[in-house]
């Protein structure tokens, strides 16, 4: 097949309609989206939804409260925060989601739209999936955390570390 071919069969398509079945692929592909730049976003703060300067108040609470002696405690210490900040943000997600007011088995959401509660909770939405496996996961990973750092401590105020 030549380019020209190629081309044609590009350009036939994609002057081809969407179908339902397409646009409704094309929406799940843009609420997963939003989860990757939003609740489950890597970045530390989302830009525009939470405050640098919160971040870094959070984050010093944390190292106080932990009290890290030495480089590898105080990165256990701020992994430890980073883990806690995005539960947190799990947090606000879920009280922002959840509805306040409710009438005849249905929500309203900020925009004053109703939304079926079965919908909104239902696990078999792959968006609460993911949100429900990624908190799962910032669970485990602040656990492991916590018990290195507990460890790494002991260790210290008992004299074991030799480096």
């Amino acid at each position: 097949m030549n380019s020209t071919q190629s081309h044609s069969i590009a350009d036939t398509h994609n002057s081809i309609p969407e179908s339902d079945s397409t646009n409704q692929a094309s929406k799940a592909h843009s609420a997963h989206s939003a989860l990757d730049h939003g609740i489950c976003s890597p970045g530390v703060v989302i830009e525009g939804r939470e405050s640098l300067d919160h971040w870094i108040a959070h984050r010093e609470i944390v190292v106080r409260e932990l009290c890290p002696v030495g480089a590898l405690e105080t990165a256990y210490t701020q992994r430890a925060a980073l883990y806690l900040w995005r539960l947190a943000r799990i947090n606000r997600y879920e009280i922002t989601a959840t509805p306040g007011d409710m009438e005849n088995g249905a929500a309203i959401n900020r925009e004053g739209s109703k939304i079926d509660l079965e919908t909104l909770i239902s696990p078999a939405q792959p968006a609460l999936q993911s949100i429900i496996k990624y908190e799962a996961h910032l669970d485990r990973c602040l656990a492991r955390t916590m018990t290195e750092l507990r460890r790494l401590q002991k260790e210290r105020r008992q004299g074991l570390r030799k480096w």
